[in-house]
């Protein structure tokens, strides 16, 4: 009778162990799922700033035709992973395009900072638009979005004008 108290407490030790083991595994996916949302939240957030941008001046700021580094350093901003290969070594610096209202713009949670924020952006020079890429997405994902900006670029009239 003792033996099996044994084999049932050692049951109970394996069950409680594989319980304890499956949460965590959880809790991992749902921190990955929760960065990926933080990050294709992120790319919305550059892409308003920027149409506010466009709106405001009338004109889309310079940027290149291949993807650069969101951020604010000045050299080492070539990045590679799964979703960026980026070669330029001068990160794009949005603060400065957002004539530096926002003292900080997003940055990754995982691989990014206030000054190489594992975000990158291109432009269609032919389009005009604007591509915000999420550089450090997990789990195989690609977090991207883009915008056209053309229609915002068009000539108004005046609202006031006289006839």
């Amino acid at each position: 009778m003792a033996r099996y108290a044994q084999l049932t407490l050692l049951g109970f030790a394996v069950l409680m162990l594989a319980g304890l083991g499956h949460v965590l595994l959880d809790l991992q996916g749902k921190q990955l799922a929760q960065r990926n949302n933080q990050r294709a939240k992120d790319v919305i957030y550059f892409l308003d700033r920027l149409e506010a941008y466009a709106q405001e001046n009338n004109a889309v700021p310079s940027f290149p035709s291949s993807l650069q580094h969101i951020g604010s350093a000045e050299h080492g901003c070539a990045l590679s992973t799964r979703s960026c290969q980026i070669s330029n070594g001068t990160c794009l610096n949005l603060n400065n395009l957002m004539n530096n209202r926002d003292l900080s713009v997003p940055s990754d949670l995982k691989i990014g900072s206030y000054y190489k924020t594992g975000y990158a952006a291109k432009i269609d020079p032919q389009s005009q638009t604007i591509t915000i890429v999420a550089c450090g997405a997990e789990q195989g994902a690609s977090i991207q979005a883009s915008r056209g900006f053309h229609e915002l670029l068009v000539p108004r009239p005046l609202k006031n004008a006289k006839k």
